[in-house]
Parts: C-alpha cells; sequence; structure tokens
C-alpha cells in the first residue's frame, strides 16, 4: 500500500515538474522563433548566437540585453550597430544606431533595456542587432525573443529560477518516488520509470538548449518530446 501511495505521488510530481519545463522550454523556442522573424530582411549574411537576453521580464522590472564585440586585428576598427525592438506592437520599431570603436585586441559590450511596455501582443519584446559590413568581417545579425509576465511583485529572474527550479525538483522528486522508493520494480512499473527517466533528459537537456537562445535545435527537439510523450501514454493505456 505505501509503495503504491509512493508511485502516485511520484507520478504527480513529475508530472508537475514536466509539464513546468514544457511551459518554460516552449515559451523560449516561440520567443526566439517570433524574433528570427522579426526584421528578417536584414540582409546580412552571418547569424550570431552571442547575444545575451533575459528570458522573462516583469512589468516592474526592466531586463538588460548585451552583446560582446572583440577585435582580433592588428589596427582600430569601428563596427556600426543597429539595434531594432518593438515598441508596444511589432509593427512599432524601435531603433538604436551606435558606432562602436574597439582597440585591437581589445573587446568592448554594448547593452540596451528592455521593458515590458515594449513587448508585441503583451507578451514578448522581439530585439534584433544588426552589424555592418566591416572588413575582415562580414555583416551579421543576432536576435532573441524576451517573454514578458504581468507579475510585477517579481522579477523575471525570480520567475525563471521559480520555473527551472520546480521541473528539475519535481521531475527528481518523482522519479525518486516512482522507482529508487518503490522496489520491487518489474514489467509496467520498471517501463514507465525508463519512460520518466526519458522525458526528464529530454526537458532538461531541452531548457539547456533554449537557454543558449538556440531555438531551432529546441524546437526540434520540443516536436520529437511531444511525440515521445504521446507514444508513451498511449502504450500505458493499452497495458
Amino acid at each position: 500500500m505505501v509503495s503504491k501511495n509512493l508511485r502516485i505521488f511520484g507520478i504527480l510530481f513529475f508530472t508537475i515538474g514536466f509539464l513546468m519545463g514544457l511551459v518554460f522550454w516552449g515559451s523560449s523556442v516561440w520567443a526566439d522563433l517570433e524574433a528570427s522573424l522579426f526584421r528578417a530582411g536584414h540582409g546580412a549574411n552571418q547569424v550570431l548566437y552571442t547575444i545575451q537576453c533575459p528570458l522573462v521580464i516583469t512589468p516592474s522590472h526592466s531586463g538588460t540585453i548585451s552583446m560582446q564585440f572583440t577585435n582580433p586585428t592588428d589596427r582600430q576598427r569601428r563596427e556600426s550597430v543597429r539595434a531594432f525592438s518593438t515598441y508596444g506592437a511589432r509593427m512599432l520599431i524601435s531603433e538604436v544606431h551606435t558606432i562602436l570603436p574597439i582597440e585591437p585586441g581589445g573587446e568592448e559590450i554594448l547593452t540596451w533595456p528592455v521593458y515590458a511596455e515594449d513587448a508585441a501582443w503583451n507578451s514578448m519584446v522581439l530585439f534584433r542587432v544588426i552589424i555592418a559590413r566591416s572588413p575582415p568581417f562580414d555583416s551579421r545579425t543576432a536576435s532573441c525573443g524576451v517573454m514578458v509576465i504581468n507579475l510585477p511583485q517579481v522579477s523575471g529572474n525570480q520567475i525563471t529560477g521559480f520555473m527551472l527550479l520546480t521541473s528539475i525538483l519535481g521531475m527528481a522528486a518523482g522519479i525518486g518516488l516512482s522507482g529508487f522508493f518503490s522496489r520491487p520494480l518489474f514489467g509496467i512499473q520498471l517501463y514507465l520509470l525508463r519512460i520518466m527517466a526519458g522525458l526528464a533528459g529530454l526537458a532538461l537537456v531541452g531548457m539547456g538548449v533554449s537557454i543558449l537562445g538556440q531555438w531551432l535545435l529546441g524546437g526540434l527537439l520540443f516536436i520529437f518530446t511531444l511525440l515521445f510523450t504521446l507514444v508513451a501514454i498511449a502504450y500505458l493505456i493499452q497495458h
């Protein structure tokens, strides 16, 4: 009886953690996907993934987007950097143009504030950086999306930390209660534990990829995880 109750609580905790991870992962991928389409006709020849963006901001707590620029040559370079952001709607765009001098062998960091009121559809801020051609470098671009959550009492970092922590602890508790503390395992119970471990691994990788801004890989992995989940649920129902 105790073992059965532990398994039930384990499945409940795992489900909460896994769903929280899917929400975090899917939201991040969606925001970055939308950002990749924002000002897409930029004509830049190289896409960079070095831009650093907050995942979430709230109405009372702004965020900061940053990007590092280096000069590996032996001559001073001047980077022409244009930053575009939504301005309360997708069709309203703000632009900031910066001429950034970089000494030989040096590096500089540009930062841009981002606010909840800049969000398109009241849900996400879309941001793109376009760097003009500057030999020996070709024209380059980078983009990212920042989710906006209407919880003014907390910061975006607190929301991000809560979602990650809830997801990881929920899945870990679920696997522990369903498996390690509910022995012996055999048949469908062992299969369920393996499915949970596999889904947890996919969720952790997916959240990590989304944090790094690799939205295309994250999106493909997200679709695979959903299909894998549906197949696993169908198998469990049949057995």
